[in-house]
């Protein structure tokens, strides 16, 4: 079985409370990119500390959430070995992701974006982030150079993983939930009870 992992805060908490638990034939792949420039970023890795707590084989995606150009990108995407992690997500059986709001963005905070362009993205109105990509109110990708910039499993290719739960709770983050969940990126979900009842 493959396990495809999103990153941020809330994926790393799901992650660290997870008992510990052998599991056998068991692979974890990352959705974004591993790798990071310094170690108070690594706090947020949901995928190595999964397949810590679980004893299973992780895989590591050579290359940063967001690149500093679109030609970056595409050098490090035609890499065998990110080709090969890109390739065993898309594979996963089941994908565990979150979602972002745009009150507050993780990939903000920790320096992958700058607050120009955080601030040049919300002129554009979006409803949050789903795996480093904003989105718009009718839940399309919106026009903007970070998007072309993120190392990662692109939204609408995760579609064709069987099981796709997305793990987010928050007032800042129900827009962006409820369109996702109506175009049917996620066969499941975990919230807590407040987000819930405004979905």
């Amino acid at each position: 079985m493959t396990v495809a992992m999103a990153w941020g805060r809330t994926m790393r908490w799901l992650a660290s409370n997870i008992e510990p638990v052998a599991l056998r034939n068991v692979t974890v792949v990352p959705l974004l990119g591993s790798l990071s420039r310094r170690s108070s970023i690594d706090k947020y890795d949901a995928a190595a500390v999964f397949a810590q707590r679980t004893q299973a084989e992780s895989y590591y995606l050579p290359g940063p959430i967001i690149c500093d150009s679109r030609e970056s990108r595409e050098t490090i995407l035609q890499q065998p070995s990110a080709r090969e992690v890109i390739q065993k997500a898309l594979n996963a059986d089941l994908a565990l992701m979150s979602v972002g709001g745009t009150t507050s963005s993780t990939l903000r905070s920790v320096g992958y974006m700058t607050d120009e362009e955080f601030d040049d993205i919300l002129r554009l109105k979006p409803i949050g982030n789903f795996l480093g990509y904003f989105f718009d109110r009718d839940a399309e990708l919106i026009d903007h150079p970070v998007n072309e910039r993120i190392v990662g499993v692109y939204p609408r290719d995760t579609l064709n993983i069987p099981k796709r739960i997305l793990v987010s709770g928050g007032k800042n983050k129900v827009g962006i939930m409820t369109k996702l969940l109506e175009k049917g990126f996620f066969t499941g979900l975990i919230t807590d009870q407040g987000t819930g009842s405004s979905l």
